[in-house]
Parts: C-alpha cells; sequence; structure tokens
C-alpha cells in the first residue's frame, strides 16, 4: 500500500527537525500556521515557530512517528499519529513523551503538502 503524500511530507519533517535543519522544518508550515506548543497555548508565526523549534532542537531532541493515519479530501488532510518525542537527559538515559497528534495539512498551489494546524498534543488539549 502506497503511502499518503502527508506522511511522506511528515517524515521529511521528522528528518530535517532530528537533524536540526531549522530552515527545512519551517518549510513544513505555512505562513499562518498554528502550532499547540503546550496543551494550553499555541503559537502562530514563523518567528516564533523558529524560536520554539530551535530551541528543542538545540536540547538534542528528536522526533519519532510510530503510527499514522491520513484522512484527506481534496487540498485538506487530518493527519493522526501516535509519536515519540525522545530528549537526552543531562548526563544520562533519554526522556520520552509519548503523544497522540491531530493535524491539518493543506495542499499549496505548488503541490505541497504544509501545516496548517499541528496539534501535537492532541485530545491533552481538552484536559486543559
Amino acid at each position: 500500500m502506497a503511502i499518503h503524500p502527508v506522511e511522506q511530507c511528515v517524515a521529511e519533517l521528522d528528518a530535517a527537525f532530528n537533524r536540526g535543519d531549522i530552515e527545512s522544518v519551517l518549510d513544513h508550515y505555512e505562513d499562518a500556521a498554528v502550532v499547540m506548543v503546550a496543551p494550553d497555548r499555541s503559537i502562530s508565526g514563523k518567528d516564533n515557530l523558529r524560536a520554539f523549534f530551535e530551541l528543542f532542537m538545540t536540547s538534542g531532541s528528536t522526533a519519532k512517528q510510530d503510527r499514522m493515519h491520513v484522512t484527506a479530501q481534496g487540498d485538506l488532510a487530518l493527519y493522526l499519529s501516535h509519536w515519540t518525542l525522545t530528549t537526552p537527559g543531562p548526563g544520562g538515559p533519554a526522556g520520552e513523551q509519548h503523544h497522540v497528534a491531530t493535524s491539518v495539512f493543506r495542499r499549496g498551489i505548488d503541490g505541497r503538502w504544509r501545516l496548517v494546524i499541528d496539534n501535537s498534543f492532541g485530545p491533552l488539549v481538552l484536559e486543559r
């Protein structure tokens, strides 16, 4: 079974994040994208996204998708995943956080899928 282009987009995004390529990470987001940075807080705008992602990249954190599902209609797609954020400990073993993401992608006129809403915390936003 072929993977959906959104799944490929997320694979590329994770690879860019894991290697610390901030420009490539930001290119996976629309200019006005909204990103949930905590279950009770969101940011938007490329400058804010840059600062947020650079913080995680400099810490050596990595992201990995464990399971994914895409539902698409036309130029919109709902992306669901179980994913893991691994953060190195100071001189010790890495810590892992497991999350469920619910995100929205839009296919642009250039044919590329980009994030419009990135909710990496999924249903945790309901607990705030």
